[in-house]
């Protein structure tokens, strides 16, 4: 990431979407290097990597972590017919971040019953994006109606912005 900062054009705001183990490594850029990235997209985490190290983990750092500044989502598959430890143990990782007393950090989950783990990809990621960039959204029928409404929506933009650009990179 040092070197795309240095080569390219980018924005302090940076994403990451995993699934599987893609999300399980999410999860330790949250919870070891959260400066990292601003939005974070976890699709179906691989929580039964080492007995579940990373819920462990999630208990002792955000215990004490009252400055994360991110949102996050969350999406599990249902997978109780293998093993119904993967449900409670995503949910158990929700509430340890609704209980976060980072004024800054914002997180959403979404159980979709319907979707195993190879199929809970697509769904998730799209109400997963809605999530997140719906500080973002504006309705274009209240623009049509009175054009004024942009330049609230700029205000709100700014603000959300500010938050994300005031934080510090440390890489």
């Amino acid at each position: 990431m040092v070197e795309i900062n240095k080569s390219f054009r980018t924005v302090p705001q940076s994403m990451i979407i995993g699934h599987s183990l893609g999300g399980l490594f999410a999860l330790h850029c949250l919870l070891e290097k959260p400066q990292l990235f601003s939005y974070y997209l976890l699709i179906d985490p691989s929580w039964f990597w080492d007995h579940n190290y990373i819920g462990k983990r999630s208990k002792e750092v955000l215990a004490n972590r009252v400055d994360l500044k991110a949102r996050i989502y969350i999406a599990l598959a249902n997978n109780m017919q293998e093993d119904k430890r993967h449900y409670q143990w995503g949910n158990q990782f929700y509430k340890l971040l609704k209980e976060n007393k980072s004024p800054d950090l914002k997180v959403d989950f979404r159980y979709f019953e319907d979707e195993k783990h190879l199929t809970v990809t697509i769904p998730a990621t799209y109400y997963g994006l809605r999530y997140l960039f719906e500080p973002y959204t504006i309705d274009i029928n209240e623009v049509t109606k009175d054009p004024s409404v942009l330049v609230n929506y700029s205000a709100k933009i700014k603000r959300n912005f500010s938050l994300i650009l005031n934080r510090t990179k440390v890489l």
